[in-house]
């Protein structure tokens, strides 16, 4: 640490150990944390400081997060979790499953429900409910705009500098692990592209005239794919899309919506 910490009441064995398991599990720049109103642990790893400014990537989920943790420790939220949903994509496409996680007051009342969806990719095949179709229909006509782009090699290892660190984008022992030959492109990249290539498009320079985007995600990309955008102007403030790689047709993103004012 390059700054001193600031210990009160608080076990300083506790923060050492919290400290310990952090530095072990995650990359960390600096830490700041408080305690009834006061500094309690506060530093910065070499070679930052605490004057450095810091990127602080979905500090409102992360806000969020802690304010539900100190209401279900005061036990003014009670958590339930639901398997809400369970999708057949078919055999060797897997199984979607939605979890509900649904938070619920002292009187039993919901106060909201966070839906998570995940997908197992061994378990398709099964004989279950298919994956309900989106609401979007592609036209059959030719696309209004066809933009041609590709991901550089390193498209993984520039988007995680976003935030979104998880090891399948970037680790090739890890991706081997969950099917892949090497680390695969985040499907959010991917929509960053789309959503960038129909900004340029149907309104070039002002990108705060967007008000929704959607999709589904659909084949996995890789590094150095070539990929194709085909954009429908459907509207005079909506258009659909669809991405596809060039190699094959296959869908990267497909039943896409953008909307804007």
């Amino acid at each position: 640490m390059t700054d001193t910490f600031t210990r009160t009441e608080l076990n300083p064995i506790k923060l050492a150990e919290m400290l310990e398991e952090l530095e072990n599990t995650v990359e960390l720049h600096s830490i700041s944390a408080r305690y009834k109103g006061e500094t309690v642990l506060e530093g910065a790893w070499a070679p930052f400081s605490l004057n450095d400014p810091q990127m602080m990537h979905s500090l409102s989920k992360i806000g969020t997060s802690i304010c539900v943790g100190f209401a279900v420790d005061e036990g003014k939220l009670h958590l339930e979790k639901v398997i809400s949903a369970v999708y057949d994509r078919g055999e060797g496409k897997g199984a979607k499953i939605n979890v509900d996680i649904i938070a619920k007051d002292e009187a039993g009342d919901p106060v909201f429900t966070n839906t998570m969806g995940y997908l197992n990719r061994w378990a398709g095949g099964f004989g279950g409910p298919k994956v309900p179709h989106s609401t979007v229909v592609i036209p059959e006509r030719e696309a209004d705009y066809e933009i041609k782009d590709a991901y550089p090699e390193n498209a993984p290892l520039l988007y995680r500098l976003t935030g979104d660190t998880y090891p399948l984008h970037a680790d090739p022992a890890f991706a081997k692990k969950a099917g892949f030959d090497r680390p695969i492109v985040h499907g959010l990249c991917s929509l960053g592209y789309a959503c960038r290539m129909m900004i340029d498009a149907l309104f070039p320079g002002e990108p705060e005239r967007m008000v929704s985007i959607e999709n589904q995600f659909r084949a996995v990309a890789l590094p150095g794919d070539h990929f194709t955008l085909h954009v429908w102007k459907t509207g005079e403030n909506e258009a659909l899309f669809r991405m596809v790689k060039d190699s094959d047709g296959k869908a990267i993103l497909d039943y896409g919506r953008m909307t804007w004012k």
